[in-house]
């Protein structure tokens, strides 16, 4: 098929760009598009690369159906799989097989092919262990330019290039990964606990056990963290499993208070108050863990296989028409030493930028989500966002807005999470994850991504070697290499593509306000 399409492009005198991608794509950026250069929430976003010649000829493969799983070797708990399955499809695989996928090495989001997972650099939470399906990748089969199959071990240049790459060398078609024995999993919560001493705390809870995740809302000044310990499968079961689906009534409650929120530029105090018990219910208030029954479970035992990760379908908050949500998504991954100034000068935006100096009511939240903390390790990968680290703190704000509202005014209290997505990227050095943030985060002018990763110039040696045309290369990657700026116009802000610098950038009757917490 590959070829088909060269051979096509060359006769017709056209350039081609390819991307490989499933049906349900999770991005807000344009890196899955071969012909894309823009915020996929910008409105009338353009096809055509400003860099040389437009793509004349673009490919989208879908790999909904390569999700076969290939071989099996029980004595070595390994299996090989093709690179279109979900993440719960593999554990359902490892499951029949008597296996389990290693603990905190999956993402949370468990309907994610697994070649897109290893791609985008997506991780579970396992500090200074195995936190990536990458980490328990053993091979990998893909397809390059030319059409050539090619396997590659996983510490093969090829192998550290090819993880956390974007596709860029080629089409991923084949995995093998290196499981364990089954097993099932504990967990408890803590819960609704002080944020005042949380750095300190999480550091403290890391020591007993490297597997957590931590759900934090600094407006509420409180946290919750689940902690899970793999044990044996002859634990008893006491029925917990994940889920994150909403109730079509919920769903649709939901999203019509959000939109109503967010069309006031100063909401009555009432709907404030609504608004921050609504963002507790999903937030703090949201367990890890339901019993069959669907009660919120703070502690309890299941199946490793899923008590990791979740699947919800077309009853995700952000894919639910009732709801008609979406997700505002930054994400980072830094040195874990960053973790406590980071939390303080996340204090001092609350503070300074949220809130007002000396005001008595804070009866106001910021919209429904999260700031999520996981934790991993360092890698030798090239591009890989854990690349050049030691032990990681992943930093994620999850917070959700109204598909009705967000391309008119923005997400709600959007001023301080723009501070914080800068803060991150430029203060901390934060590595953005591939498959969220926004086009801006990727062009910043000030804080390049390129300058993150030391072996960017390696990687970029392999990716000319084995695609010398650029056929996998996206625009969106042709403006990183190059360093090209944001593009600078009206509502840039409001769709993604820049930090604004003029009132105009963000939309009418707005304006563009230096931090007071950071200027």
């Amino acid at each position: 098929m590959l070829r088909d399409q060269i051979r096509m492009a060359d006769e017709a005198g056209q350039s081609l760009k390819v991307r490989a991608t499933h049906k349900f794509f999770h991005s807000t950026t344009a890196f899955a598009c071969p012909g894309n250069t823009t915020d996929i929430f910008a409105p009338g976003a353009p096809s055509a690369s400003p860099f040389g010649a437009p793509a004349g000829r673009t490919v989208g493969v879908l790999l909904d159906r390569m999700d076969r799983t290939l071989a099996v070797d029980r004595e070595r708990n390994q299996v090989t799989i093709q690179a279109g399955m979900k993440v719960k499809k593999l554990f359902d695989e490892a499951a029949r097989q008597g296996m389990s996928v290693p603990l905190g090495s999956p993402p949370a989001f468990a309907d994610l092919m697994v070649g897109g997972v290893m791609l985008t650099g997506a991780h579970g939470s396992n500090f200074g262990g195995k936190s990536c399906l990458s980490d328990i990748m053993l091979s990998v089969t893909w397809v390059d330019a030319s059409g050539a199959v090619v396997r590659s071990t996983r510490d093969s240049p090829e192998g550290r290039a090819i993880v956390g790459s974007l596709g860029l060398l080629g089409v991923v078609t084949e995995v093998t990964l290196q499981l364990t024995p089954a097993s099932n999993t504990r967990f408890d919560t803590v819960w609704k606990k002080s944020d005042a001493s949380i750095a300190t705390d999480i550091l403290e809870m890391l020591q007993e056990t490297p597997h957590m995740l931590v759900v934090w809302r600094p407006d509420m000044n409180r946290y919750n963290a689940v902690r899970l310990r793999e044990v044996p499968l002859s634990t008893p079961d006491t029925g917990a499993t994940q889920t994150i689906e909403l109730p079509a009534f919920v769903a649709s409650a939901m999203g019509t208070t959000l939109r109503t929120w967010e069309e006031y530029a100063s909401p009555p105090r009432v709907l404030d108050e609504v608004m921050c018990m609504v963002s507790k219910e999903v937030s703090i208030s949201h367990g890890w863990a339901s019993s069959t029954a669907g009660r919120v479970l703070r502690s309890g035992v299941g199946g490793t296989n899923y008590l990791q990760s979740v699947s919800c379908g077309d009853q995700c908050a952000w894919e639910a028409d009732e709801a008609n949500l979406a997700m505002w998504d930054t994400h980072f991954t830094t040195d874990i030493r960053n973790l406590a100034p980071w939390m303080e000068d996340v204090r001092a935006v609350m503070e300074k930028d949220f809130w007002k100096p000396g005001q008595a009511h804070r009866g106001k939240c910021l919209p429904p989500g999260y700031f999520w903390l996981r934790f991993g390790s360092g890698s030798d990968d090239y591009i890989n966002p854990t690349a050049g680290l030691n032990g990681t703190v992943n930093l994620q704000m999850s917070f959700m807005t109204s598909k009705a509202t967000a391309p008119r005014w923005g997400i709600k209290h959007g001023h301080v999470l723009e501070t914080l997505e800068q803060l991150t990227l430029c203060k901390y050095m934060g590595h953005p994850h591939w498959g969220k943030n926004h086009h801006r985060t990727f062009t910043h002018p000030d804080c390049p991504v390129r300058a993150l990763y030391p072996k960017f110039d390696q990687f970029l040696e392999i990716k000319d070697r084995v695609d010398p045309q650029g056929i996998f290369e996206p625009p969106m990657f042709t403006k990183i290499i190059k360093g090209a700026a944001p593009r600078y116009g009206p509502r840039c802000a409001l769709s993604g593509e820049c930090f604004c610098k003029e009132d105009a950038h963000c939309g009418p009757g707005r304006k563009c306000v230096a931090s007071a917490a950071f200027p």
